[in-house]
């Protein structure tokens, strides 16, 4: 599998998918800061602000690289929108000394060692329709299978495949199903 049809892959899965107007990528990434301190109006204005963009494509690459926190702090519809984004960002930065394809990998990882961290992950990835998560499967596949000099990502795919995505329907975690508008 090649870089270009997983690419085509995820285009074609992800395409049509609307963006959460609860949740833009820089006001999940401000999310972060709320365990923090008090986020002003004004801040969250700002930051609703810098995302126009209402096809998941147009995202610029510097907002998914200057976001590292989004993914985690995302709506699940947010989640989403952003993720295909991510995913092609990830593919090519995965020789690159940065933090981003490792995060979209572990986005993508069940477990189930915390109800709570498996009933967010399943919530999320029960939006995802068959096409979206064979894109899904075949992005960490690319990863795992990738001769890049980051051998943990080729770990963590093959981690992500075996505790969910490469697993048949029934043989998947369940969790909350989301049934979108």
């Amino acid at each position: 599998m090649d870089l270009s049809t997983v690419d085509a892959t995820i285009e074609a899965a992800f395409l049509g998918v609307e963006r959460d107007e609860e949740c833009t990528l820089h006001e999940a990434q401000l999310r972060d800061h709320t365990l923090d301190r008090e986020i002003s109006d004004a801040e969250w204005q700002a930051a609703r602000g810098k995302d126009r963009e209402t096809d998941w494509r147009q995202v610029p690459a510097e907002y998914l690289d200057e976001c590292d926190a989004a993914l985690s702090h995302a709506t699940p519809r947010s989640w989403r929108f952003y993720l295909p984004a991510y995913m092609r960002r990830a593919l090519r930065l995965l020789d690159a000394d940065t933090w981003l394809p490792g995060s979209v990998i572990f986005h993508l990882t069940y477990s189930g060692k915390s109800p709570m961290m498996a009933s967010y992950k399943l919530e999320r990835f029960n939006l995802l329709d068959v096409v979206q998560g064979e894109a899904v499967r075949q992005f960490l596949e690319y990863c795992r299978d990738h001769p890049g000099r980051r051998s943990y990502y080729q770990r963590d795919a093959e981690l992500a495949l075996g505790k969910y995505w490469a697993l048949d329907e029934p043989k998947r975690p369940q969790g909350p199903k989301i049934i979108l508008p």
